[in-house]
């Protein structure tokens, strides 16, 4: 199938209402670009990571030594860890017009200001990709196909407020971008009321209006249950939404870490619709606990088996462990030793606990062998993981030289 006009080429949902036609989603659409740079005004739990980076940064500011090596600890520690903050902000790594293109049409962006280059981005505590991008690649993929609709909510927006002229100049960027393909609100002049809920509309409805071809549904979560600018939907239009969506659409996220839990709460949210449109909205989130399992043939597994089974792990030999160890092995050039090697005890029973050998010194006579190493990824800085790497070794060899 061609993913790209599949609406189109769909012929049994044409003459459906938009409410009950599926229309595939992605959550935080536009944080495929995010860069290393943190937004302003950042949120309580944001501040936190801030706090926290300022607080390693000071225990090893304080490190006897350690400033001919790491002038600025706070810019080591932000860059140390700021690409797998950027990871875990990812939502999608794709761009958003590759997601199109995919068959994706429902899409979610969060909206930033920032003052000092007088420019909208996409955001997720990170800046992301300029609006104007991301309004290009919605514009051009409309231009592109026949008849497609594509639903887009504009929200989340940080570092400016609603109703100033910042909210307005951003609402004039889309509407230069997209408002020749925009699907607008009509209201009834009599009852003031919108004349064409858009959930209500066929796909052939939308599709032919105006200028026939491909529609795209802008929804302004700047508006909350009206807008009074024709080519945007308040916020009500835009699902998943909560309890005070004033009765336009059913849904509301479940977030849990059992997705038995999630699917069984969208179970029953959709039993309770009505006859209103569905969202189904879910988010899987993992418990922070230990990962735990049981042995079922403990009688013949001892703590060492286990060990041996589960060395070495992708901190230290990477991942897929082969292939990564192979590599390791012709460009590290040099012998382990026991770094890295499993450490702790056991007992008679075959029962113990290891954990795995870093930072550590090994001695041979009057030689002392120290032993640090650091993760590195696709997008490491070799400099950089070259002053990590000499920062844990400040510990021990200042123990051994006082």
């Amino acid at each position: 199938m061609d993913y790209s006009n599949w609406m189109g080429s769909t012929t049994a949902i044409h003459g459906l209402p938009l409410g009950n036609i599926c229309l595939p989603a992605s959550h935080d659409s536009g944080t495929c670009g995010l860069t290393t740079q943190l937004t302003q005004d950042l949120d309580a739990d944001e501040q936190k990571i801030v706090t926290l980076l300022q607080a390693i940064a000071a225990k090893i500011q304080a490190i006897p030594g350690v400033t001919p090596y790491i002038p600025d600890a706070y810019a080591w520690v932000y860059d140390a860890v700021i690409l797998t903050i950027r990871n875990l902000l990812t939502a999608n790594a794709t761009s958003v017009s590759q997601q199109l293109a995919d068959g994706i049409r429902c899409l979610d962006l969060r909206i930033y200001f920032d003052s000092a280059s007088q420019q909208f981005y996409t955001y997720h505590t990170l800046v992301g990709t300029p609006l104007t991008q991301i309004l290009g690649e919605i514009a051009a993929f409309l231009g592109s196909t026949k008849a497609e609709i594509v639903y887009v909510t504009f929200g989340h927006f940080r570092g400016f407020e609603l109703n100033t002229p910042t909210f307005f100049a951003m609402n004039a960027a889309i509407t230069q971008a997209l408002g020749e393909y925009a699907y607008p609100q009509l209201i009834d002049p009599n009852t003031e009321q919108i004349s064409n809920p858009v959930f209500q509309q066929t796909y052939e409805e939308i599709v032919s209006y105006g200028t026939a071809g491909s529609k795209a549904v802008l929804v302004n979560a700047g508006y909350a249950t009206e807008s009074p600018v024709e080519t945007f939907w308040p916020t009500t239009y835009s699902p998943p939404d909560d309890e005070g969506n004033g009765g336009v659409v059913a849904g509301d996220y479940a977030n849990s870490s059992s997705l038995a839990a999630m699917i069984s709460d969208q179970q029953d949210q959709y039993k309770n619709r009505g006859s209103l449109p569905f969202a189904l909205y879910m988010l899987l989130t993992p418990q922070d606990t230990d990962v735990t399992g049981v042995v079922q043939d403990s009688d013949g597994a001892s703590v060492l088996d286990l060990a041996a089974a589960l060395h070495p792990s992708a901190a230290v030999g990477g991942t897929p462990t082969k292939v990564a160890v192979e590599l390791i092995t012709e460009i590290e050039g040099m012998g382990r030793g026991r770094y890295a090697g499993p450490v702790g005890w056991i007992d008679a029973a075959g029962d113990g606990e290891f954990g795995i050998a870093l930072r550590s010194a090994e001695l041979h006579g009057r030689t002392v062998r120290l032993f640090a190493g650091c993760g590195i990824v696709a997008d490491s800085d070799p400099e950089a993981e070259l002053a990590e790497a000499q920062a844990k070794f400040l510990p021990v060899r200042d123990a051994l030289t006082e």
